[in-house]
């Protein structure tokens, strides 16, 4: 079978390129040739399709062997060029083949022709494949180091730290982000230095990369540590016949997600506190008011003498520090009504340690360091007094019995913030008690034994502050409360109780769905010989107040009753009389229930459980104004 032999023939003479064909066709190619004999001829050739061969004759009139060669290299292709030739100097043909000619034959030696001519189409053949096996080859590698570059960037950009461990458990390579997230390069490294220098308890993150070394895929492991949280994912790297290479560990720093998660919770927490602490206080408070309003009258019934008078006091001081307690789990909670002015952080830290100091063991020492230059606080007194005792009382217990210790407590100014220290020499805290020490009737000395710092904690969060611990096992405590100072109004002069006019005094409607209650303000009313109408709800009140009501001048409002509740009943009340005064009581110290009511026209906010005193304040500048018509 004919191989197919395309030829290009530089030469002038017709007749040696016929012999050349001829000795062609006869070595058995189907030759196709087309002979040229000038630069243009050629060029326009090389152009209009492909060679597998060319050969030329060293002279020609217009047209040169070594200009072919030259034309031909400008090209760029590889086509084998043979020279040709009668009689050329063998410098001519040394100088043909370093310019890159691949063969020169002599027309006296034409025998060689077919073999040379076989053998440079071989070899061009094997050229062009291997040039294109050559770009095969780099166009592979360049896109490797593109995917290389494409990976090195994902690497690099990683948020995450990610490691790469060998099969050993050593760090071959890390991404920036794990130097910035660990605070160190781990490159180098074992898995077990790694947490070891993290302070990361050995065990599930260690685990992970192991595993992922054992062949098993592990994703979010937490491992915690002295103040962090990380979070960890494991992969195992195979090689081509699925043999384990290493491992690919990718660690997450989740500390503030943590604490995110425990903020939502201790708000949750507080929120289901607030719901059963305004429960609690609704029902307590209505009670308490009971029991006050009834000792204070039974006081104003005893005579001096009588053994019942020395012990009604104490029944009142008593319902007093229940009402306290009632308060301080409100503060805790976040809520209560609680009276805000402008008060002196020392002048109440030394009325707190005069209290305290009769009443605490010999064995302490209370020292204080009270700043006098102290900018006043925006807050209510009691609830001052309260974080001075709490704190107080949390460092005397502190100091273990059977030794003497040191309680120091100082007040002092900075940053516009003034901060309340309380340090104790006692046995100190560990972490873990620390963590809750601000919970609810927790103790590390007496369990259940009430709110303590909880309320200090409450209080100071209402107040936009925080609080500051140090503390260590066997080297006492240091609690400092820092608050912000507000920019408060000057206190307003305490306004002085009315003194009935002389045509008596207006009528008092009382609303409330407790007949105890009722009842008791209603007596305490009608001992200063106020006239009283008493309702269990809003549908009472409003019909008694446009059947009879045209004496009254102050309605004492419950705030939550059946039927129609009091916040129901008020704009109904202020539309058919907007000229009397309504006092809102409710057992729910809420100080936006405070705020709420306190804003509308002549209407304030009584919180229960109130005084005698408080009672009074309240209703004797409303009917007071009354003048009975003559």
């Amino acid at each position: 079978m004919s191989k197919a032999l395309s030829l290009l023939q530089v030469e002038d003479s017709e007749s040696d390129a016929k012999l050349i064909v001829r000795l062609l066709k006869n070595a058995g190619y189907d030759v196709h040739a087309v002979r040229v004999e000038t630069a243009p001829q050629m060029r326009a050739a090389l152009q209009k399709r492909a060679w597998d061969a060319l050969i030329a004759d060293y002279h020609l009139p217009q047209f040169d062997a070594p200009s072919a060669l030259a034309a031909l290299r400008e090209t760029e292709l590889d086509i084998p060029f043979i020279v040709v030739s009668g009689a050329v100097g063998e410098d001519r043909a040394v100088a043909m083949m370093k310019a890159g000619a691949h063969d020169y034959v002599m027309k006296s030696s034409l025998t060689r022709l077919v073999p040379a001519v076989e053998r440079e189409i071989q070899e061009a053949t094997v050229r062009r494949e291997r040039k294109t096996a050559d770009e095969a080859l780099r166009l592979a590698r360049q896109e490797t180091e593109r995917g290389h570059r494409l990976l090195d960037a994902v690497f690099t950009a990683q948020m995450d730290a990610v490691v790469v461990y060998d099969t050993a458990g050593i760090a071959i390579h890390a991404n920036p982000a794990a130097s910035a997230i660990f605070g160190f390069d781990p490159t180098g490294m074992a898995n077990a230095a790694i947490l070891e220098k993290l302070k990361l308890a050995a065990g599930p993150q260690e685990s992970a990369t192991r595993r992922a070394l054992a062949g098993e895929t592990v994703v979010g492991v937490e491992q915690r540590g002295e103040g962090r949280t990380f979070e960890s994912s494991s992969s195992p790297m195979r090689d081509a016949g699925g043999q384990i290479t290493g491992a690919v560990t990718i660690a997450r720093d989740i500390s503030e997600k943590k604490r995110g998660e425990q903020l939502l919770q201790q708000a949750q927490k507080l929120e289901s506190i607030a719901l059963l602490a305004g429960g609690i206080a609704h029902d307590f408070n209505n009670i308490l008011t009971a029991v006050a309003g009834n000792i204070s009258l039974a006081l104003e019934d005893s005579c001096p003498d009588c053994e019942a008078r020395s012990v009604l006091p104490a029944a009142l001081e008593s319902v007093q520090r229940a009402a306290c307690l009632t308060r301080q789990l409100l503060a805790y909670a976040g809520k209560g009504a609680f009276i805000r002015k402008p008060v002196s952080v020392s002048g109440v830290g030394e009325q707190a340690v005069a209290i305290l100091l009769p009443s605490l063991p010999e064995r302490i020492r209370l020292r204080t360091d009270f700043a006098g230059d102290l900018p006043p606080l925006l807050m209510d007194p009691g609830q001052l007094e309260q974080m001075f005792s709490n704190l107080i009382l949390n460092a005397v217990e502190a100091i273990p019995d059977g030794r003497s210790g040191i309680v120091t407590v100082r007040t002092a100014f900075e940053n516009n913030s003034v901060s309340i220290e309380v340090s104790d020499d006692g046995c100190g805290m560990d972490a873990e008690t620390q963590k809750r020490i601000f919970d609810p009737f927790f103790s590390s000395k007496f369990p259940g034994r009430g709110l303590g710092l909880a309320a200090v904690e409450g209080i100071v969060r209402s107040l936009d502050g925080r609080i500051v611990v140090d503390s260590a096992v066997g080297a006492g405590t240091r609690m400092a409360v820092v608050l912000p100072v507000s920019q408060a109004a000057e206190p307003a002069p305490a306004a002085t109780a009315p003194v009935a006019a002389s045509g008596g005094y207006g009528t008092v409607l009382i609303v409330d769905d407790e007949p105890m209650i009722r009842k008791m303000a209603a007596a305490l009313l009608k001992r200063r010989g106020i006239p009283v109408l008493e309702a269990g709800n809003g549908t009472e009140a409003i019909e008694r107040l446009t059947s009879e009501g045209g004496a009254v001048r102050a309605i004492l409002l419950d705030l939550a009753m059946p039927g129609m509740p009091g916040d129901q009943a008020l704009p109904i009340i202020r539309k058919l009389r907007p000229d009397v005064r309504v006092i809102v009581s409710s057992g729910f110290q809420d100080r936006d229930v405070q705020e709420r009511f306190s804003n509308i026209e002549a209407c304030s906010f009584l919180p229960k459980p109130y005084t005698r005193e408080q009672l009074l304040a309240e209703i004797l500048p409303a009917v007071s104004r009354y003048e009975r018509a003559t």
